[in-house]
């Protein structure tokens, strides 16, 4: 926010920098503020801008409207892909396929901008099947821990976050019909308001919060990540991880001590325990507390950190949300298996 603005509007103007004249460009449907924006630009620039239409609008031959990666979000991300395909291959491939478009109901304001839809090739839907994002609603499977890391670090990103983890957790307790118990890793940079991203995971009901720098070992000479492109000195992150600790533990305390509000909407009726916000040296550190000897990749929480909350201990399966940064992502990939980030989801079973 402090570069590229603290509106929409602002943002928006930025962004579109990337256009170039005479050069198609593609965005998706959004808020009348940020897309007004983009459009003036856009045409100040001389970049023919288009808005994307909605995946369902596409002709899916009659075949599942299936996504590699999770998320109703995703859904406008996969159609401006589609969308970049088709002008990539008319452009320098035409011979390779025609496109047949369809009608669809366009938005009214921006029918003029909308792309067409069209019926999908089978390339087209094979690719969007087989779709991989590592770090974007990604799941890792272990025996008694499932993984769930998404890489948002945005306001809105962090609610589509919720939700996603929200669903697919809540389905895995279903599947699993075991007692399941969700814990939360988060980390956010300084320059964003960590209680802002907070409110939409509350809701959650985390059994722990633990909150870690991007940093994969505690002892420097073992970490191989490479810090040097981050320019924050180490003593800043780790000052910033009791900020976001700090910030965690007073929602909770303000959701308990207003019951009626907004923030106690969905929670539980367990009271808020100081010992259950935990502000770990490392990733691996928290990991290991979070998973509570239940990954057998994974060592016993250490004796010297806090005892984890009962529920966790107790619990036959934990679900571990981990979010609010790509670098802390990467930092627990390393730790489990730096093989996920090309083998896509992995499970136990894949390790035999």
């Amino acid at each position: 926010m402090h570069v590229l603005g603290d509106t929409l509007a602002k943002i928006a103007w930025h962004k579109v920098g990337i256009c170039k004249p005479g050069r198609p460009a593609f965005t998706v449907p959004q808020s009348k503020e940020a897309l007004d924006t983009i459009i003036a630009r856009a045409k100040e620039l001389d970049a023919p801008i288009h808005l994307v239409p909605e995946l369902d609008d596409y002709d899916w031959q009659g075949q599942p409207k299936k996504l590699g990666i999770s998320g109703e979000h995703q859904k406008r991300n996969a159609s401006l892909a589609i969308q970049l395909c088709r002008a990539w291959i008319n452009e320098h491939k035409s011979n390779l396929t025609s496109f047949e478009d369809v009608h669809t109901n366009a938005n009214v304001d921006y029918s003029s901008l909308t792309a067409p839809a069209f019926k999908l090739p089978d390339a087209f839907m094979k690719g969007l099947r087989n779709c991989y994002w590592p770090a974007r609603t990604q799941i890792i499977k272990r025996e008694n821990v499932t993984y769930y890391m998404d890489g948002a670090h945005t306001q809105l990103s962090i609610k589509a976050c919720a939700e996603w983890f929200e669903q697919a957790s809540s389905e895995e307790a279903l599947l699993l019909g075991k007692r399941c118990v969700k814990v939360l890793l988060f980390n956010v940079t300084r320059a964003r308001d960590p209680k802002v991203l907070m409110m939409d995971l509350l809701p959650c009901n985390f059994a722990g919060a633990t909150f870690s720098p991007n940093v994969v070992y505690a002892d420097s000479s073992q970490s191989l990540m490479d810090r040097s492109f981050l320019e924050i000195p180490i003593e800043v992150e780790h000052d910033v991880c009791k900020q976001n600790r700090q910030a965690w533990q007073s929602l909770e305390e303000e959701r308990e001590r207003n019951p009626g509000s907004q923030l106690a909407a969905s929670s539980s009726k367990t009271k808020s325990d100081s010992s259950k916000y935990v502000k770990f040296e490392c990733v691996k550190h928290a990991l290991q507390w979070l998973s509570c000897g239940k990954d057998s990749h994974m060592p016993n929480p250490r004796s010297e950190d806090p005892t984890p909350p009962q529920s966790i201990m107790e619990a036959d399966h934990v679900q571990v949300l981990v979010t609010g940064s790509l670098y802390l992502i990467g930092c627990v990939i390393h730790v489990l298996d730096l093989d996920i980030m090309t083998k896509g989801t992995k499970h136990d079973s894949d390790a035999q």
